[in-house]
Parts: C-alpha cells; structure tokens; sequence
C-alpha cells in the first residue's frame, strides 16, 4: 500500500540521537467533543497514550516483517536476494480518548526487532534506528507526526528484546502524556526518510497478556530467592516493590542446576544473553516489568527488595480450538506440550524456532508445524500473514526461499525449510478452503522448483547459497548420518506431488506436465542412488531412510516390510524433525497404526516420553534437551485428529465441509476423546473400549457432511449426537 494512502502528509521521525528507547508527545486543541482515528507506526514496538491513558491493550506491535532493505551480505550466511518488504501499522479508534481543551498524544517507543544490534548470532542484523509516523483524523482535522513532536528519554534506560531492559524511574514524569507535563528537557525530533516498504494496517492478532499465574518460592538465598512458575512460558514476572533509591534485579531461564541456581545455556548464556531486567524504584511506582520484551522461561530469580506478584503469559491472542484426552499419558502430554510450544512461540504474526534464544520464524520448524497449529488452534489470520512474510522474502529472480521468515538470517536447507512456499499455502488451503491463497502462490512455487533446479546435479539437490548450510535432517538423537542430498531431494519431490495437485486444483494442464518432468528425474536419481535392488532398503533405513523412500513412492511392500521389522526391533527413534513427522505418518497410511502409536509413547531417551518425565511442560529442541521450548517435534500432533481421532477430508474436499471419521482402533488406546473446531462447527470424536465392543460418541456440527468408516463398515452420521457400538468380533454396527 502506498504510504501516503494510510499516513497522508504525517512525517517519519525519529530521536535527535541513537537511542534503545524514547518517549514522544504532541499536544493539540479540541473545541468540541469529536469523533477521532488514528494510524499509527513505531518501529520496533510502540505504545500509544493519549490524555494519560494507554489506547488498548496491545503488546509488541506493531506485527514483525522485513520491514525494508539492508545489507544482508553482512550477515553470519550472507545473501544477496532481492526480496519485498512490508510494514504493518495499526489503526485505533480514540474517540473516548479524546477531550474538548488542551490534549496530548504520547508514544513510547522500543527497539524490538527493528534495531536489533546486541544480540549478533545471525551477524549484524538492524534496520536502523527506531522511527515513528502517525496520523489521528478528527472532526476539527487531522494532527500528524511532523518537527512538532518532541522527544527525549524516558525510564527505559536501555531496551533489547534478547536481553532484557534497565530501569531507572527516578525523577520521572508520570505525566509525560498529558497537557500538563513538564514540558522542560524536551528536545525536536529528527526527520527521517519514508523506509522503501509497502505499508499495510495489521490484521493478524495482536500480542496480550493471556493469562497469569503465581509463581511459587523454590528458594531463598543470600539476597536474591528463586522462582518456579509451573510451566514454560513466555511473558515475564511482575515484582513490587515501594522502596525508593532501591535497584532490583529479575533474571529468567528454562532451567536450573542441581543446586538451584539458574542454567542460561539454553538462552544462549554462553554469549552473555540471559534475560535480565533492573529496575531502580523512586517510591512512587510500585509494580515493575518490561515493556519491549518478553523472556521464554520457567524460573527466575528476584532480589530480596521486591516481591514477585505474578508472572504474565503473553502470546497471539489466539483461541484453543480443540481437545484431545486419552488412556495414555504421554499422548496426553504430547498434545498439551504442543500447544503451550506452539502458543508461547506465536508472536506478532510469526510463528517462531524459541521463544528466548532466536525467536526466529525458521521456515523448517513453521511448516512441520502449520497442519497441527491449524488443527487445533484459532490460527487462520496467524498464517495468512506469515505466508506473505515467506512470500516475500523469496528471491524475485531466483526463486530462493529463505531459511527465516521474515527474513532474519538462520541455517537451514533448500527443500526442508525453502518448501515452506510450498507446503504452508497448501495445507492453509486444506483447512480454510481459500482457493485465493493457492492462485495467489502457485507461480511462486513454480518459481522455487526453478531454483530447485538450479541446485541439483545428476538429479540431486546438491547444494544451497554459497557461504550457507544445506541442511538435510536435523536433531536426530545420535549425529545425523543420512545424506543431506538424499533428504532434500526426498523432501523437494514430496513438495513436487503437493505442487501437482495443486496445479490439479487449479487446472494447470501444462505446469502439470512439467512438475512430472522434474519429478520423475528427480526420483529415478534416488532410486539408482541409493535402492537396494534386491532388498528396497535405502541408505540401510538409517534415520527414516526408508520412510522418506517410501514417502515419495520409490519404495515397495519390501520398503514398508524393511520399516515396520526395523523400528519394531529399535522401540524408539533414530531420526530427526522431519524423519521422525515423516517415519509416523508412513507408518499410520499404510497399516502400521499399532507401530506408529508405540513410537510416539515409547519410554526410550528418544522420546517425548523422556521428555514429560524429566518435568518438561513445551517441547524440546533436541531428543535429548538444549532448547525446552522448540514446537518443531509437534508436527506429529496432526496424527492425533488424523489417525487416532480418525478425521480426514474426501479426496477433492477441504474446508472440513465434508468429513470421513474413520479412527484407527489401536492396541492399548481404550479410551478417546477430543474436537477439532472448523468452519461450520465442530467435530467431535470419542470411543469407549469394553470387552466385545467399542462404544463410540461422535458429534457433527451443523451443516457438517459426515461419513463414519470402520473395519468393512460405513455409513453416514447424523447432525449433532450419534452414539452406536461396534461389535470388535463381529465387526458391525450394533
């Protein structure tokens, strides 16, 4: 969008000098009562105030984007892409803000992505420093950003999203946003440039204070006591304090040693990131958190000069629309851990890697998990932005998908994470049955496979960009052996099947044929490669060798004989984060429920198992730790309404408009229940096991076509309660 069309004549200011964070006011006159818009923009985050009242409830925004050029040959994998970029704005009603006399519009102003210069893992990543534009229309006219604005430094003393913030409140003016503030020490804002963006009103949800919980004293030490919140969140804990002249110090981590002090390692402490906030109390104010950041965190510690009140768990402001309770505990674990993964990595319209160390949309993690957020959370408008950060981090000549969306620098792989253009769209179109999505991307797939092409050799995708990773499979319990060019090409034929049928959807007869072309190329390639002739075993089936084979029907009946014999003598898995989504979902098509169900329960190290009994409550990065809060392994979630619920959509449907339920009966799952929430309503999937029979209890909203399949049986459901039994010897209806 044009700039002038969201922000008319305003102006782009900024700070006289570089600055972490600011405060910024306008005052101006209103004879009357009236009616009041605004559009408004600080980059990184803002907060708006106007008379002394903060307008609305929103944190971090405004949404994360690629907001415009930089340097990124400067980066730790240099690139040289020629991408689009987007900045969001939001738009408020403030009429009830509003008051006939003198009033002031006041901005606080935080780095956020924007200027981000402390933490430099990706290498040196800044836009540049933080800006704001604004334009509130009235009745009586409009009042802009423009060299009227004044600025100058509030309490925020310094202000980074990975490592925290410094308070210091003495002498503060609480009314800063109102006409009668000290209006001493104020300085003239700089004017800056308009950034080389288009610029949209953000649509997708905001960041809020979710829920809160009380967290409990693990213990006290000399000066400081330490904290437990339960759960890992992300968010940050509140302390109060009336002190004045006091400086308090709050640190946050995942985990704690065994002598109760806090372990930053996953927070990248070894490079000094350790979420900490100070703050210098004045006896006036009396609760304090950060503003600009959040931490992913489980424990802190406090010092002894305040109490810790509560800790908020802020995330997207995204509904749970689903449920899932079984027999096993684990599976039950799983599902909950997902959710709270997922939830605590949603921000700002990205679904990120961690919500501490990176915070990056990383587009391997987001696409393994986009089918199983779609499933069971209210994630539509979430994904419908974040496919356009993908978008337009692609390369307008090459066709080259990033590892990061919005682009941020990362390590990945061409198929596992670039296919992201490919699978996000496509599974968005299955679950909201927007067509528009899959016109809209479709010559943008193509436009990948052309760069696919560009990186393979003797049929193999061989490389990447130069300076860069080709990541194939990534944490598998043990190093990871399978070829990275066996995995990329398995993947980038997979996303070839998906294009075609797009291109069947969207009747591209001649895309069609020359998808065919490059898959089948592609696929004689890894069967000459690496097939056994005599026995269809791939690479030995190390790490899912097979299953990725299989996956794209280069293997047999031999194939899948070689998968099931070898992780039925294995009991756990070998494999990575997409080898392991993969290994579950061959074993699940194609007969192996019973397997595939063991897996995921199974109580070796490499096991979510494993995971839930040593007291994790969100995913983990690796089999075996590092990161605890990682929702990549979740992508195996999507199963559990699949498979184990048994809902699925007839060939040619999607929308959930049109349903099969057709769950797989498996040895030791006895008892189910869940939902999940579509468009028309819910469908709702549960069975008893008894001695003889399954009793089933199964709820099809409104407007829901449903078929029930089981053993040689189906026929249709009812609208709202269909209860039956099913007879497990004679298998049928009752």
């Amino acid at each position: 969008m044009y700039h002038k069309t969201l922000f008319k004549d305003a102006l782009w200011i900024m700070p006289a000098r570089d600055m972490d964070s600011a405060l910024f006011r306008k005052d101006f006159t209103l004879t009357d009562k009236t009616q009041g818009r605004i559009v408004i923009c600080g980059l990184g985050y803002f907060e708006l105030f106007i008379n002394g009242k903060k307008v609305g409830d929103d944190l971090f925004v405004p949404a994360y984007s690629d907001y415009e050029p930089r340097d990124t040959a400067d980066f730790r994998y240099p690139i040289y892409d020629q991408m689009d970029h987007r900045i969001y704005a939001l738009e408020y009603d403030v009429t009830e803000y509003l008051q006939i006399g003198n009033n002031t519009i006041g901005i606080m102003l935080g780095s956020g992505f924007y200027n981000q210069t402390k933490r430099t893992g990706e290498g040196h990543v800044s836009y540049g420093r933080i800006k704001l534009c604004f334009n509130m229309t009235t009745d009586e006219g409009s009042v802009i950003s423009d060299a009227s604005v004044r600025f100058k430094e509030g309490f925020i003393r310094s202000s980074n999203l990975f490592y925290g913030e410094e308070h210091d409140y003495r002498g503060f003016d609480y009314g800063w946003d109102t006409a009668a503030c000290d209006k001493n020490n104020w300085e003239d804002v700089t004017i800056s440039g308009i950034p080389e963006s288009s610029f949209h009103i953000q649509d997708c949800p905001v960041d809020k204070v979710i829920r809160k919980i009380k967290p409990k004293l693990v213990k006290r030490f000399s000066g400081y006591s330490l904290y437990d919140t339960g759960e890992n969140i992300s968010g940050y804990p509140v302390v109060y304090s009336k002190a004045k002249n006091e400086t308090i110090t709050v640190e946050c981590a995942e985990n704690i040693t065994d002598d109760l002090t806090l372990d930053f390692g996953s927070m990248g402490g070894s490079k000094g990131q350790k979420g900490t906030d100070t703050y210098i109390t004045d006896g006036i104010n009396e609760y304090y958190h950060p503003v600009f950041t959040w931490h992913g965190f489980r424990y802190f510690t406090a010092t002894d000069n305040c109490e810790p009140v509560e800790c908020r768990v802020i995330h997207a402001d995204i509904g749970i629309t689903s449920s899932f309770k079984c027999n096993d505990e684990t599976l039950n674990w799983y599902y909950d851990a997902f959710i709270r993964s997922m939830l605590t990595n949603m921000h700002g319209g990205v679904p990120s890697d961690c919500p501490h160390r990176e915070r990056l949309g990383y587009t391997g993690d987001g696409q393994l998990c986009c089918s199983s957020a779609m499933y069971t959370l209210d994630a539509m408008k979430f994904y419908r932005k974040w496919m356009e950060d993908i978008k337009e981090g692609q390369d307008m000549v090459t066709g080259h998908v990033q590892h990061t969306a919005p682009f941020n620098g990362g390590g990945g792989g061409p198929a596992g994470w670039g296919g992201a253009i490919v699978t996000v769209p496509y599974e968005y179109y299955m679950h909201y049955s927007d067509i528009s999505v899959l016109v809209e991307f479709f010559p943008r797939m193509m436009k990948y496979f052309n760069y696919m092409e560009s990186r393979c050799k003797n049929g193999f995708v061989a490389s990447e960009e130069k300076g860069g990773w080709c990541l194939g499979d990534w944490c598998a319990p043990d190093q990871t052996v399978i070829p990275e060019s066996y995995v990329n090409t398995c993947l980038y034929i997979s996303y070839l099947d998906t294009a075609i049928k797009i291109a069947g959807i969207l009747n591209k007869q001649t895309e069609i044929i020359k998808l065919e072309k490059l898959r089948k190329n592609a696929s004689e390639a890894v069967i000459n490669a690496y097939r056994s002739n005599t026995e269809h075993i791939f690479i030995g089936g190390i790490q899912g060798a097979d299953a990725f084979a299989y996956l794209i029907g280069s293997g047999d009946d031999r194939t899948l004989k070689n998968i099931e014999s070898r992780y039925t003598k294995l009991g756990t898995y070998d494999t990575g984060i997409f080898g392991t989504y993969i290994l579950n979902k061959v074993l699940f098509e194609n007969g192996h429920a019973d397997l595939a169900y063991r897996l995921m329960t199974n109580k070796m190290s490499a096991s979510f198992f494993n995971m839930k009994e040593h007291g994790a409550t969100t995913l983990w990065e690796r089999w075996n730790g590092d990161s605890n809060n990682h929702p990549m392994f979740g992508a195996s979630v999507r199963y559990i309404f699949e498979h184990i619920l048994g809902i699925t959509q007839p060939y040619g449907c999607a929308g959930f408009d049109s349903v099969i339920i057709a769950p797989k009966i498996i040895e030791g799952l006895d008892h189910i229940k869940g939902h999940m929430t579509a468009a028309l309503g819910i469908i709702s999937v549960g069975y008893d096991k008894k001695s003889d029979s399954i009793d089933f209890s199964i709820t099809i909203d409104k407007g829901i076509q449903a078929i029930f399949r089981l053993y040689d049986m189906e026929f249709k459901l009812n609208e709202g309660l269909n209860n039956f039994s099913i007879s497990i010897n004679k298998q049928q209806e009752v």
